[in-house]
């Protein structure tokens, strides 16, 4: 079994090698032919050149060590990212098309359209570390594609100095107007703060722990101060109850001997002591009082008049103050006096306390208002130092730019006029008309004997016809015949050789002129 794997692949060679042997006038020709079609058609191509030049962005060795973080970086890494952009802009594309008269066959505004857009895409630009670029571009003609670049890299330099130098003016312009817009906001948060702290003078010096510590002692003293206003009021209420059950007058008896008071200075006396019972109750308007003043004037009237009165009381009783009624007057009018002065009292602590829980209630809101106004006026104070800050980076960077000690454009290696052209690859064409060749060259014989398939052996006629064969006649050349086709055969296979030793020859000198630049005389 492993024999007949063996020998399989070799019959099918020999096979595939005797289809060639008998096409090899056909498989020569096209080998012939695809090879000259790919490797002479490159040289009908139109040859593209393509020209070069390196750009490096300078920076000042001495100053800008100096003078990192006061100026400001106009060229930084920021731009050499955005070098294409600028670079292949619609106006400085335009200037390079009429420096190098681009336009000069331009016939209408749609083929000016189609030539810049042509540019756009043609123009490479190739970001080489931090402080190089390259920019290319390519096209039929050498010496256009030597001034396009040069004019293109120039352009763009003398456009970017410029416009560096403006965007610096236009930058101290505009952040001199936002310090101004700054000020005025720091001037008016300052004019709200002051108006809040002289409005809050407290708020400052307010701490909230005391507050509450001072609201909680104020509380504790109006719950003891409104304990002891009960216990005033219960004894108040007590005296009154007690002070019914007496009589304010209380009669004692005494006796007439001689050297006593006379009936009249004896009822001035009591009456007197009346007054002063009703006076302890009422006002001196009261209509009692009034009453009782009245008859007191009279009976003194009537007694500096030597005028006697006539004594109705009995001789041996006498109407005097009762001195329990008294006492228990007192007490009812010191009780009184307490209540008032503890009622007093516990509305003031009231007054106080809500006073202090309408300050406490307060501060969260004033302090809140404090934290927004004092923070505004940070952030604007921030940004105002800031822009101080940048005006002076600013100043700094303006006269870099006006002394030219800053960054600056240099152009390492100018565009030359290309030599060689970068396109097309005729040594690649070459070698592909070699292996397209050999690969046609066989292809197409083996593909011609499948499509018409023949019987070329002894097996192959018993496996499809299912027969025995019983003898073989070979095909036979004559001898004039033989020789005929043996001297063509030599004569194709020799103009062949010499042929591919041509293209072999040119493919060396394609090569070295694509590797050095130079063409190799033979």
């Amino acid at each position: 079994m492993v024999q007949e794997q063996t020998s399989q692949p070799q019959l099918d060679i020999r096979k595939y090698l005797g289809i060639i042997a008998q096409s090899r006038f056909l498989a020569l020709g096209l080998f012939l032919l695809t090879l000259s079609v790919v490797s002479w058609g490159s040289f009908f191509m139109k040859n593209i050149y393509e020209a070069k030049s390196l750009v490096l962005m300078e920076r000042a060795q001495v100053l800008t060590p100096l003078l990192r973080g006061m100026a400001v970086d106009s060229r930084s890494e920021a731009l050499l990212r955005t070098i294409r952009k600028n670079m292949l802009s619609r106006n400085i594309i335009e200037q390079v098309i009429k420096k190098v008269d681009l336009d000069a066959e331009v016939e209408n505004d749609a083929q000016y359209e189609r030539l810049i857009e042509s540019m756009q895409k043609i123009v490479s630009i190739r970001v080489q570390g931090n402080d190089l670029f390259e920019v290319s571009y390519r096209g039929d003609d050498p010496k256009v594609v030597r001034d396009v670049v040069n004019a293109l890299v120039n352009t763009y330099i003398e456009a970017n100095v410029g416009s560096a130098r403006g965007e610096t003016y236009k930058a101290i312009d505009f952040i001199q107007e936002q310090i101004m817009v700054y000020k005025e906001r720091l001037d008016e948060s300052d004019r709200l703060l002051r108006q809040f702290k002289e409005k809050n003078p407290g708020i400052l010096s307010i701490n909230e722990g005391a507050l509450l510590e001072r609201i909680r002692r104020l509380k504790a003293q109006l719950s003891e101060s409104e304990l002891t206003l009960k216990g005033h009021i219960r004894e108040k209420e007590s005296l009154e109850s007690q002070l019914k059950g007496e009589e304010p007058l209380a009669v004692t008896l005494v006796s007439r001997g001689g050297g006593g008071l006379s009936s009249l200075e004896r009822r001035i006396s009591e009456a007197k002591t009346r007054l002063n019972m009703l006076l302890a109750q009422y006002t001196y308007r009261h209509p009692e009082v009034v009453k009782l003043k009245r008859e007191i004037e009279e009976l003194e009237k009537t007694l500096k008049n030597g005028g006697e009165v006539e004594d109705d009381a009995p001789e041996n009783q006498e109407v005097g103050i009762n001195p329990i009624y008294q006492q228990i007057r007192e007490r009812l009018s010191e009780a009184q006096t307490n209540i008032d002065l503890l009622t007093s009292r516990n509305a003031e602590l009231k007054n106080m306390i809500e006073k202090d829980e309408k300050i406490l209630k307060s501060i969260p809101r004033e302090q809140e208002e404090l934290t927004r106004l004092t923070r505004g006026r940070e952030v604007y104070q921030n940004m105002y130092d800031t822009l101080m800050s940048r005006l002076e980076s600013a100043r700094v960077s303006k006269a870099m730019e006006e002394a030219d000690k800053g960054e600056s454009f240099r152009v390492m290696d100018p565009a030359i006029m290309p030599v060689r052209p970068v396109k097309p690859n005729r040594v690649m064409f070459i070698l592909l008309g070699f292996a397209l060749g050999i690969a046609v060259g066989i292809g197409v014989p083996i593909g011609l004997d499948m499509l018409t398939p023949t019987f070329r052996d002894v097996k192959t006629v018993e496996e499809a016809l299912e027969v025995h064969v019983i003898g073989i006649v070979p095909a036979m050349q004559l001898g004039p015949e033989f020789s005929k086709n043996r001297r063509r055969w030599i004569a194709f296979s020799g103009f062949s050789t010499v042929y591919v030793i041509a293209v072999l020859v040119v493919l060396v000198r394609e090569f070295v002129f694509q590797s050095t630049g130079k063409f190799i005389l033979f």
